[in-house]
């Protein structure tokens, strides 16, 4: 206690001195947390694009050809239909979810005396899992439905309040599309954000085989949302699929616009890459600025020693011994850089807190950012390194106190 309580009283005695080499460490610690959990926020509002994907997912459809083939000329179209389906799961046991999709397009839909216009598409029940769809009441298109062809729906949160105003619950309810009847069965809430978000909001879902009947596309399909087990190699199997396709319907080879692509893998593998080089770019920043809190330590400490060395001289010429010289020291080193860290890991959370909590308050949604956080352990391991630093910090001047000669001591001026 005693020897708490002296350097208490040094450090008092040495305020200004004291505080500007603990702005540095605070600076540094700060620095690391702040950028750190801003990354983070950077990395969770862009990742949040992609919503809860499976991140292996691909989606295939047609486009008009570019090469001529076997007589048939460029510019033209190539039908998918759920013939291709069946092939794509006879042919690749990789695939583990598939759902053709029956795209309708933009459709005057109406309930009662309220309408709108909305998408309107027909899925499989292997939607549910590629997709982030979350159902706010009822169910979603399941195999008996395609099988029976029947004229059930699920619609969004966004077209559930605009054709039935009001309602709390809509199940059971029918909306007319195209002059034809459809029994509600669910609505869905997207898990996804920004324009993607508010599609999937506004859009009519029926079973893909009653859309295919009722609006005369028989078999037909736009594209295919393809998912594979994981550890399987994505990009391969959508090379392959591409191939089978292209062969199907007569397109050339090396038309890569004929039957084009999205492999969902390969933009996660991008950015996941990116954000790593963010990270240890941060990292780099961050430790810049932990080392000059430790040269500032050293420094100060340097000083500290010169300041005392008449002092030392006389503890040791009345029998200090040079191990209590240098925990003396040491303690001093270690207080201030404890303090000090303390004090920028405790600013640092409160401000990525605050940022999280005005980006709540104020219901801001942006694809680029959100949810600043912080990892706890990467705080805990930077504290306690800082710590492990200031004591590293407090050796050499320590060590020098230690030596110091009594005689040449109480000499000096």
């Amino acid at each position: 206690m005693e020897l708490l309580r002296e350097i208490a009283t040094t450090i008092w005695m040495h305020k200004l001195r004291t505080a500007l080499t603990a702005i540095v460490l605070i600076i540094g610690i700060f620095s690391l947390i702040f950028l750190f959990g801003m990354g983070r926020g950077l990395s969770n509002g862009t990742m949040d694009v992609f919503g809860k994907f499976a991140t292996n997912t691909m989606f295939v459809w047609a486009q008009r050809t570019t090469i001529a083939h076997k007589g048939l000329p460029t510019g033209r179209i190539a039908s998918l239909t759920t013939q291709d389906a069946e092939a794509i799961r006879q042919n690749f046991s990789e695939v583990q979810y598939m759902s053709p999709r029956l795209q309708l397009g933009t459709t005057r839909v109406a309930a009662g005396q309220n309408y709108g216009s909305f998408e309107v598409r027909g899925e499989t029940p292997d939607l549910k899992f590629i997709l982030p769809i979350e159902m706010e009441q009822g169910r979603y298109i399941n195999g008996l439905d395609l099988r029976e062809r029947r004229k059930v729906c699920v619609i969004g949160t966004g077209a559930k309040d605009i054709l039935f105003k009001g309602a709390s619950k809509v199940i059971g309810e029918y909306i007319q599309v195209r002059g034809v009847f459809f029994r509600v069965v669910g609505v869905q809430a997207s898990m996804q954000t920004g324009d993607q978000g508010r599609e999937d909001d506004m859009a009519v879902i029926v079973p893909l085989s009653t859309g295919q009947v009722v609006f005369n596309l028989i078999d037909r399909v736009h594209y295919f949302t393809i998912s594979c087990f994981a550890g399987v190699n994505s990009n391969v199997v959508e090379a392959a699929i591409k191939r089978l396709l292209r062969d199907r319907h007569e397109i050339h080879p090396k038309d890569m616009l004929g039957i084009n692509s999205f492999n969902l893998s390969n933009q996660v593998q991008k950015f996941t890459g990116l954000f790593a080089a963010i990270d240890g770019f941060i990292l780099f920043v961050g430790l810049g600025f932990i080392i000059a809190g430790i040269a500032g330590i050293v420094n100060i400490m340097l000083i500290v020693v010169r300041e005392r060395t008449r002092e030392i001289g006389i503890r040791k010429s009345i029998g200090a011994t040079s191990g209590s010289i240098m925990r003396m020291i040491l303690i001093e080193s270690i207080i201030i850089t404890t303090i000090s860290t303390y004090i920028g890991m405790v600013l640092g959370v409160a401000t990525l807190a605050f940022f999280d909590y005005l980006i709540t308050k104020l219901e801001v949604e942006s694809i680029f950012f959100s949810n600043p956080e912080v990892n706890f352990k990467l705080v805990f391991i930077a504290m306690f390194l800082m710590i492990g630093f200031g004591a590293l910090a407090g050796a050499l001047p320590a060590y020098r106190a230690a030596q110091i000669n009594p005689v040449e001591a109480l000499a000096d001026e």
